[in-house]
């Protein structure tokens, strides 16, 4: 086992492992501690700084979404029983039909 990383008593050193984040290049063990150090104190950042939209603003990141979706979802007549549902879509079809 000679050169094998943990193993044997040969002189020959292994090459850092890379690891790989999905949509991400391959980064060392440093790299990937120091961006999820990174990530700690944006998340940190963020709980201080909550994002606080307007309603105005909510409604219309809300109806951006529902154009989002295919014509046949939007002209589907959801079944009686999902009323919270049934109460979602009801201003934003008042305000599509504007």
């Amino acid at each position: 086992m000679a050169g094998r990383a943990g193993g044997g008593t040969g002189g020959s050193v292994a090459a850092p492992v890379r690891l790989t984040i999905p949509g991400m290049q391959a980064h060392t063990k440093e790299e990937l501690l120091e961006y999820l150090e990174k990530m700690k104190r944006f998340n940190e950042w963020e709980e201080a700084n909550p994002h606080r939209p307007t309603p105005q603003v909510a409604l219309s990141c809300v109806s951006g979404l529902y154009r989002l979706l295919p014509e046949e979802t939007r002209q589907h007549v959801e079944d009686p029983t999902h009323e919270g549902l049934r109460r979602t879509y009801e201003p934003l079809t008042r305000r599509r039909s504007r």
